[in-house]
């Protein structure tokens, strides 16, 4: 018979002092799941190991009941931190939201204070002696009904929270039992040692095993976070996410038999675990060759298809081993990741790029400050850039400076403000040439909404501008021919009605009365009905001549001479100087220009004959040119007329425009050819005039080249 408290007041402390030091560790780990209460568990039990030791080595019975006060403090912390592990441990700790921990520490702190009180006799402690019959005084306590109850209470929260734990273990995949398989040990061993005391089974009388058990509980617990890495890696927590991974975890052991599915892995092989557990791969996958081809390989990653509920599936299969703590082979796992989404995505994602690539439009895309960070070929195919030549650069480098700032600054406004913008600009190519593009601009956003680049899309319309420029053209022409066609039918019925009533007028006369008649009178009734056909002649020609210059692309152009056209101007024009007797003065000399002769010999007609008929009283008419810095020469008629309004200079050579209706004795068609014919010929016409100093008619052609004129 052991004869001294020594020797269990040793084994007392070193279970104190492994409970202190693994306290101190789980209290450094507390951010870990179950750490926290597994370090006041330690706690507890260095308290109570301490109170024991005390309790036991003291002598006299006021004292041992002090020192079993002070062990309580660690008795009631137990078994509620011991549940609180539990549930932290099993994944369950979410059972004590809301503050139920509170339910937990009622009877511990009822406990205390009907112990330390003792207000209410033998409602904890019906009696307390000193047993003096053994080797050394022991304390004998006849337990209450609290005390019972604070027995049943603890036994109750130490069976629930070893039940949550061995639940675990059934359900724990093979890898991780040993773990539990610690922290069982570790509980069952305190709770054995107190069932001996409370059957009275114990080497010595009164004498309580628990603590002495906790040394068995702190050795356990150092060998698991020694060999284990206890509570690094919590086996609930470790099979909560390999059931919510979405890949399938397929667990096969050495002889490829299946020993563990996660869910997806059942929704993927179509059975559950109960129906596959220990059958072969093969036959639970459905594929024999799969297995076959990977039956000694340990590790690989490769793309297969498997059949589910009768449709070809693809996964991407990863297979690695898995080996105990020993690093012994135990079996394999078979990590199945679906990738039909993700090859649908894939495929969609091809499907999008060849749209892009292959577009007929260009497609442009750059970051929020406007950088280039991709073009298609039809890009390059239009602009002559690459994609390497733009990359990061700015897309103002195609700006053709046909746009305003305001166009530009309107543009990226829209676009920045989330807004997409549609329109029509020009552009530069890099061969220097302008190319007109129609493009939409639109804001590219994250899943968070936030704009990440912008696109453009756009289509090249430089041909259907020029199209619509080309057909503006025709329009307008279309448009001044049909002026100039009413403005053609009104001077044709005006100016040539007049000659013709007077041809219909004297020849009536004539053959009305010409028996009546003396000679000379039917003269001049001829002569009249002569000069009317004349006119009438003269403005066919015109209005052919006027046709043909129409219809004429492109002319030929020679050096004029000048004084030759004037001669021959002068010459049609005799009959009108004869009756009119105009001072004509023109220089000897005449700078050389180009043009067409006999198109200048109906210029010059023109402006004579307006000179004669509306200048002075008598006529006095000046000609003269004069050779332009700008490569032209300026011909031109002065004459001592009236002088003509501004509203009057701004009409005349509008088309088939006549001054002085009531005066004119020629016709509306005059100065409309002259315009045109000098148009044609590369020149341009004008008058300078001022009321009652006469009017200067001008008109410009390209000068010759081969000799400059000397005045």
């Amino acid at each position: 018979m052991i004869s001294s408290p020594l020797y269990y007041e040793v084994p007392l402390l070193i279970a104190a002092a492994i409970a202190t030091a693994l306290a101190l560790l789980m209290w450094q780990r507390r951010p870990a799941t179950g750490a926290a209460p597994a370090a006041w568990i330690m706690v507890g039990t260095m308290v109570w190991s301490v109170g024991y030791a005390l309790e036991i080595g003291s002598p006299d019975l006021q004292t041992k009941l002090f020192w079993t006060g002070f062990q309580y403090l660690g008795i009631v912390t137990i078994p509620a931190t011991w549940l609180v592990f539990s549930l932290q441990y099993t994944g369950r700790g979410s059972w004590l939201a809301q503050r139920r921990w509170i339910f937990l520490i009622i009877e511990p702190v009822l406990t205390l204070l009907l112990l330390w009180t003792n207000q209410t006799p033998g409602i904890f402690y019906q009696s307390t002696t000193l047993s003096t019959d053994g080797a050394f005084p022991m304390l004998e306590m006849g337990y209450g009904p609290w005390a019972w109850l604070n027995v049943a209470y603890t036994y109750v929260l130490l069976a629930l929270g070893i039940a949550l734990i061995f639940w675990e273990h059934l359900h724990t995949p093979r890898l991780y039992r040993a773990q539990n398989n610690i922290i069982l040990i570790g509980a069952l061993a305190p709770w054995a040692g107190n069932a001996l005391y409370m059957l009275g089974i114990t080497p010595t009388p009164r004498l309580d095993l628990t603590p002495f058990a906790f040394t068995i509980t702190g050795i356990s617990l150092a060998w698991g976070l020694h060999h284990f890495q206890l509570l690094d890696i919590v086996p609930i927590a470790c099979t909560a996410v390999v059931k919510g991974l979405n890949d399938g975890i397929i667990v096969l052991d050495q002889q490829d038999r299946v020993v563990n599915l996660n869910p997806a892995a059942q929704r993927i092989v179509g059975h559950s675990l109960a129906e596959v557990l220990g059958r072969p791969a093969a036959e639970v996958l459905g594929h024999p060759e799969i297995i076959a081809r990977y039956r000694d390989v340990m590790k690989a990653h490769e793309e297969i298809v498997l059949t589910t509920e009768g449709a070809p599936s693809h996964y991407d299969l990863r297979i690695s081993p898995l080996r105990d703590s020993r690093d012994n082979f135990i079996g394999r796992l078979f990590v199945l990741r679906d990738t039909n989404e993700r090859l649908q995505v894939e495929a969609k994602m091809r499907q999008l790029s060849l749209a892009v690539e292959q577009s007929p439009g260009t497609v442009v895309i750059t970051d929020t400050e406007g950088n280039i960070e991709y073009v298609n070929p039809k890009f390059t195919e239009l602009t002559g850039y690459t994609l390497e030549e733009v990359q990061g650069e700015n897309p103002r480098l195609l700006k053709s400076d046909q746009q305003p700032p305001e166009f530009y600054r309107e543009l990226w406004d829209t676009i920045t403000q989330g807004l997409t913008w549609h329109g029509e600009f020009c552009n530069h190519k890099k061969d220097g040439s302008n190319y007109w593009e129609l493009a939409s601009i639109s804001p590219l956003r994250n899943v968070a909404g936030e704009i990440t680049h912008f696109v453009k899309v756009a289509e090249d319309i430089t041909e259907r501008r020029l199209a619509n420029d080309i057909l503006q053209k025709y329009t307008e022409e279309l448009e001044a021919r049909n002026a100039e066609l009413d403005a053609f039918a009104h001077t044709v019925a005006h100016d040539l009605k007049n000659p013709l009533t007077s041809i219909i007028g004297f020849s009536d006369v004539l053959e009305k009365e010409m028996g009546q008649m003396s000679s000379e009178q039917q003269r001049n009734y001829l002569h009249f009905i002569s000069q009317s056909g004349d006119k009438m002649t003269a403005i066919i020609d015109e209005l052919l001549l006027l046709a043909r210059l129409r219809d004429v692309k492109d002319i030929v152009m020679r050096p004029l001479d000048t004084a030759s056209l004037i001669a021959e101007t002068q010459k049609r024009l005799a009959a009108m100087i004869e009756e009119y007797q105009p001072e004509i003065i023109v220089p000897d000399k005449w700078p050389e220009a180009l043009g067409y002769g006999p198109w200048i010999e109906e210029v010059w007609t023109n402006y004579f004959s307006n000179a004669i008929k509306y200048g002075g009283h008598p006529p006095r008419i000046e000609c003269g040119a004069t050779p332009g810095a700008d490569g032209m020469v300026r011909f031109w008629v002065r004459d001592n007329g009236p002088g003509l309004t501004p509203e009057e200079q701004s009409r005349l050579f509008a088309p088939f425009e006549r001054l002085q209706n009531v005066r004119a004795q020629g016709h509306g068609l005059g100065l409309s050819i002259v315009r045109h014919i000098v148009e044609k010929l590369g020149g341009q016409v004008g008058t300078e005039s001022e009321m009652g100093r006469g009017s200067l008619f001008y008109f410009t052609l390209p000068q010759a080249p081969q000799r400059k004129f000397t005045p």
